[in-house]
């Protein structure tokens, strides 16, 4: 059987590797993740939603797509304008008021295995969420 504090433990590094994930994810270049990306209806096909660079245009003012179903993922990813769609600390934050609020249905939704933890831990709040820190390079 674990001890309270190995359960904890294990939380603190499970929360760990949820943030670190999240974040990687928000500056990978794709362009799902770019800020400047709009989603834009097809004329041809109402029911095509394609998302589109709100900065870039041809020589002809034509939209350029960037959708990762276009596959334009390599232009995504090197794109000199590609900037995240958030920022570390929101996503931190986000993250942290998630975990500080204790709704375990939303926690167990999203991160399913910190919802089990919190529930061997019996409803109590995670005072360690706080020191629950990472430190990723932005590359613009």
């Amino acid at each position: 059987m674990k001890t309270e504090g190995q359960v904890r433990q294990q939380l603190k590094q499970v929360l760990f590797r949820h943030l670190q994930k999240e974040l990687r994810e928000l500056f990978r270049k794709t362009p799902e993740s770019c800020k400047h990306n709009r989603p834009f209806q097809s004329t041809e096909d109402p029911n095509l939603m394609v998302q589109i660079c709100g900065l870039r245009w041809d020589s002809d003012r034509i939209l350029l797509g960037c959708d990762s179903r276009l596959d334009c993922l390599v232009q995504a990813q090197k794109c000199t304008l590609w900037v995240p769609i958030r920022d570390k600390e929101t996503v931190k934050k986000e993250f942290h008021d998630l975990m500080e609020s204790g709704d375990k249905g939303r926690i167990a939704a999203r991160y399913p295995d910190a919802a089990a933890l919190l529930w061997v831990l019996e409803g109590d709040v995670m005072p360690e969420v706080s020191e629950v820190e990472i430190e990723v390079d932005q590359q613009p």
